[in-house]
C-alpha cells in the first residue's frame, strides 16, 4: 500500500508571490473588462452615427403639447352646515380656550349652547 504523503507547506516567500500574481492577474482582467466596455460603447455610438435617423412623427416647428390645467383637481369642500355668524363666535370661541382664558369644560358648554342656537 502506498502512503499519500502530505504537499509540503508553502513559504511564505512563495504565499506572497502566489498573492501578487492573483493580484496582478486581477488588475489584468479589470483593465481589459474596461476597454473591452470603451470599445463597445465607442462601436455603438459610432453605429448610431451611421444609422439615418427615422421618425414617424412629421417635423414641425410648433411647441410640444403642453397640459396647462392640472389633471387632478383640487376636492373643494362643502359648505359647513352653521351659519357665519356661528363660525365666528366658534372661531372666538377657540381663540379662548387656546389661550387658557377657558377650561375645557367650560369651552364644551359653550360650544354646545352656539351650536344649539337656532
Amino acid at each position: 500500500m502506498s502512503e499519500v504523503q502530505p504537499a509540503p507547506a508553502k513559504s511564505e516567500k512563495e504565499i506572497k508571490a502566489d498573492k501578487r500574481k492573483a493580484d496582478a492577474e486581477l488588475k489584468a482582467k479589470k483593465k481589459a473588462d474596461k476597454k473591452a466596455a470603451a470599445e463597445a460603447k465607442a462601436d455603438k455610438a459610432a453605429k448610431e452615427a451611421k444609422a439615418p435617423k427615422t421618425t414617424n412623427t412629421p417635423q414641425t416647428n410648433a411647441a410640444p403639447n403642453i397640459v396647462k390645467e392640472p389633471v387632478m383637481q383640487p376636492i373643494v369642500s362643502p359648505p359647513m352646515p352653521i351659519s357665519t355668524d356661528k363660525q365666528a363666535q366658534l372661531q372666538a370661541l377657540l381663540a379662548k380656550y387656546k389661550a387658557d382664558l377657558i377650561t375645557a369644560g367650560q369651552y364644551q358648554t359653550e360650544r354646545t349652547k352656539i351650536l344649539a342656537e337656532p
